[in-house]
């Protein structure tokens, strides 16, 4: 009874936390870094559960120990000249050393932040120039497919990858195809749109929130990428604008409202992680005005919009105004 009553104190004493206590921390601008090492560890987790071949659920292998081998006693003479013979399968040591620094460059992206850029970009540069060296460009290509691999899927450190991958491409121009090709791409990710109710399928639930973090993280990517002149300004626009006709006629539709949620978060993505590129759109003005106006709709009206993407685009203009007054008062 006396361990019951100290146990539910101590679960009383806990502090807990609201959404408003996080606005308000944010608001108030006192937010603490986190440690290198904290990064560190969150970028590694970060790179192994976004990778192609992440496994969920490891595959345990039963094996029967109680079972005898059975000895086939019908061997050829041929085949003991196969195991006299037999020689064990020798790597070549050049590309076993190449793919060790392949392993070494994927190291020091999952290393690398604001704090320790100057020093770990100089380590990566350094490999890099000795691959080169060793007449092997054509690894440019995978280590750029790394970089923007690896990038693409840190919404946090986007700009520091950005960073890197433009000095990259304006030493090996080779580079920049990567990230041109799965530019090229990037609209195709949101033709289809994946939606799961969490109490009927929860693996499935969770694929498709790992998705659609993925697609909001590139968006973030490739917008920056823009701002470093890697990506033209005008595909961007062309995208945006896009994506603009496409809420305009999925908002009529009940069917397509997750389909509209996803495109607006990551229109807000673009827009704001780089208000100085969206200003310098040509038609900024024309996108600022229809935005203002979906903000102002009533969701009773279009079956496709939901209250939580009117907030959405209500944010939207809201950080737009704040960046115009910032502008204006200097």
């Amino acid at each position: 009874m006396l361990y019951n009553n100290y146990k539910m104190a101590t679960l009383t004493a806990i502090r807990q936390y609201t959404l408003s206590d996080f606005k308000n921390k944010e608001d108030s601008g006192n937010i603490p870094e986190l440690e290198n090492l904290v990064i560190e560890k969150i970028n590694k987790l970060a790179s192994r559960v976004g990778a192609p071949t992440y496994q969920k659920t490891p595959v345990f292998k039963r094996y029967n120990y109680n079972k005898k081998k059975k000895v086939n006693e019908n061997i050829t003479s041929d085949d003991w000249e196969t195991i006299r013979n037999f020689k064990t399968t020798t790597l070549d040591k050049n590309m076993e050393g190449l793919e060790a620094q392949m392993d070494q460059i994927r190291s020091y992206l999952n290393k690398l932040t604001n704090e320790n850029y100057k020093e770990i970009s100089n380590e990566i540069k350094m490999v890099i120039k000795d691959i080169v060296d060793q007449n092997e460009e054509q690894y440019l290509s995978k280590i750029g497919v790394s970089i923007f691999e690896i990038g693409s899927a840190n919404r946090f450190l986007s700009k520091v990858y950005v960073k890197l991958y433009k000095e990259l491409i304006d030493t090996y121009p080779i580079m920049k195809n990567v990230c041109t090709s799965n530019f090229n791409s990037f609209q195709l990710l949101f033709e289809t749109f994946d939606y799961c109710d969490a109490n009927e399928n929860y693996d499935k639930f969770c694929d498709i929130t790992k998705q659609n973090e993925k697609r909001k993280a590139l968006s973030k990517f490739l917008m920056i990428c823009v701002e470093y002149n890697i990506i033209e300004l005008e595909s961007m626009e062309k995208i945006i604008l896009d994506f603009l006709n496409k809420i305009n006629e999925y908002i009529e539709c009940k069917e397509k409202e997750n389909a509209v949620d996803e495109i607006v978060a990551n229109l807000a993505i673009m827009i704001l992680s780089s208000v100085t590129v969206f200003k310098k759109m040509n038609s900024h003005n024309k996108i600022f005005k229809d935005i203002e106006i979906l903000s102002g709709l009533n969701v009773k009206k279009y079956p496709g919009l939901s209250n939580k993407t009117l907030f959405k685009f209500l944010d939207i203009v809201e950080e737009l105004e704040d960046e115009n007054s910032s502008s204006d008062d200097e």
